[in-house]
């Protein structure tokens, strides 16, 4: 296995699994430990180990048959995604481009992928934080129940 160094907890992340509708986790021994996620990914594809990525950072490669996954029958859970951006009346051409970017890709990776991502469904809530008492807004795509 290759480990991630978090740089947060000073040690090596164990890989994170749901079963049975609980998470579980597991530390396995490291051949090698880095401290980037490129890096992580580099040397999985080199052969080092296995990784848990995101499915988004290597689903070229398991496209393209470079990679394969393992244990996908337990993913991981899913992760929440934040985007700050001011909060203004009318946010500018840029914060719109991308977060008009965000929702086209979330839609055009399919149903496979979105719910190897934790889940396939996108909802995009702008609200002030209360850290900044309404001077910034957050992006958070998360699952709504029903979904």
């Amino acid at each position: 296995m290759v480990g991630f160094h978090s740089t947060a907890t000073g040690s090596v992340l164990p890989l994170e699994f749901a079963a049975d509708g609980e998470l579980k986790t597991i530390a396995l021994p490291t051949q090698l430990t880095v401290s980037g996620a490129e890096t992580l990914l580099e040397a999985a594809r080199k052969g080092l180990g296995i990784v848990q990525v995101p499915y988004y950072a290597v689903a070229s490669d398991i496209a393209a048959g470079s990679m394969v996954a393992i244990l996908s029958s337990t993913p991981p859970p899913s992760m929440l995604v934040h985007v700050l951006y001011p909060n203004t009346k009318q946010p500018s051409l840029r914060v719109r481009v991308f977060l008009q970017w965000i929702a086209d890709l979330h839609r055009a990776i399919g149903p496979e992928s979105q719910e190897a991502l934790g889940g396939g469904c996108l909802r995009v809530d702008r609200r002030p934080t209360s850290a900044q008492s309404g001077h910034s807004g957050r992006l958070v795509p998360s699952v709504p129940e029903g979904c």
